[in-house]
């Protein structure tokens, strides 16, 4: 149902919550299929959620495609970890894949977000 939503309305943003936790490769499809879908890190990775819903084990490959639209979410401060906690996940997300390493976190915890909120960006005309 939310697919069709998507494509019927193609200029359509949407931002998939907990990386549409506990579908995340349903999740990572609706991202390679609609270019204005993007998924939020909230809780997912965390030892929290390891638990009970723990991400594939190859989910850094899995980003490689979608990784500039990987955004960063906390739901601070209503998590049940510290903060960095989240970072951290990140982190290693961006260590276990050559292919995403520094670029991606930049694009996670800074580019991508501001792209989406219409932040101008540093050395851009306002």
């Amino acid at each position: 149902m939310f697919e069709q939503v998507i494509a019927a309305n193609p200029g359509l943003v949407a931002v998939l919550a907990h990386a549409g936790m506990p579908d995340y490769q349903g999740a990572l499809e609706l991202a390679k299929r609609y270019e204005h879908v993007y998924l939020d890190t909230t809780m997912v990775g965390t030892p929290f959620m390891q638990r009970t819903m723990p991400l594939p084990a190859d989910w850094a490959t899995r980003l490689v495609d979608v990784a500039d639209r990987i955004v960063l979410g906390t739901d601070f401060p209503q998590i049940p970890y510290a903060y960095a906690v989240q970072l951290r996940a990140i982190h290693e997300w961006a260590a276990a894949d050559q292919r995403l390493g520094a670029g991606f976190l930049r694009a996670v915890l800074h580019d991508t977000p501001a792209r989406l909120l219409g932040i101008d960006q540093p050395g851009t005309p306002g």
